[in-house]
């Protein structure tokens, strides 16, 4: 699922898609092409931005809750300097990541806990924490197993999946995590 070799703790930009269990609508609607929360996904927008609070390495930028679905754009910054931004590198030709001229080689080590990985698996877990706690989802699964992820290489890219995180809800009727536009 993720790309060969390369280190999600580094410097990069990042589309995060985390679904929902079995693609249930658990965060609310679409109505007139705008998502209305439910108190769980009302949770889920709250516990999201709350993140880089928690989090020294991570900066948020454009995120959707969806009804059975969250699109982020995650930015980790694994540098001293947190005012720049580095894309991830080109793939070589044998499918892995040059990294040599990215990142910060001369950084110190990075926790896991600063990795990706982390990031997501931590936003799941409060959000399911917090949801039962609260009794919004009792005995219920929130979350399926693992996420998607994608690694943004450019300024265009990143401008272009902002454009398609903002435009998601508009264009829910045809969206493939819509359990309505598989006809079922």
């Amino acid at each position: 699922m993720r790309l060969a070799s390369f280190d999600y703790r580094s410097t990069g930009a990042y589309l995060v898609t985390v679904c929902t269990h079995e693609r249930q609508s658990l965060f609310g609607e679409i109505i007139a092409s705008q998502i209305t929360l439910s108190a769980l996904g009302d949770l889920a927008r709250k516990t999201w931005l709350s993140t880089a609070s928690a989090r020294r390495n991570v900066r948020l930028d454009e995120f959707v809750i969806m009804p059975n679905h969250i699109h982020a754009i995650v930015f980790i910054d694994d540098s001293e300097d947190t005012g720049r931004m580095q894309y991830a590198p080109a793939e070589t030709g044998d499918g892995r990541s040059d990294q040599s001229a990215f990142g910060n080689p001369g950084r110190k080590f990075c926790s896991p806990s600063e990795t990706l990985g982390a990031v997501v698996r931590g936003f799941k877990a409060a959000v399911t924490s917090k949801a039962l706690d609260l009794g919004i989802c009792p005995g219920k699964r929130v979350w399926q197993r693992n996420f998607y992820e994608h690694v943004i290489r450019s300024e265009k890219e990143l401008n272009a999946i902002r454009q398609y995180v903002i435009d998601n809800p508009a264009n829910w009727a045809e969206d493939s995590e819509n359990p309505l536009a598989w006809g079922l």
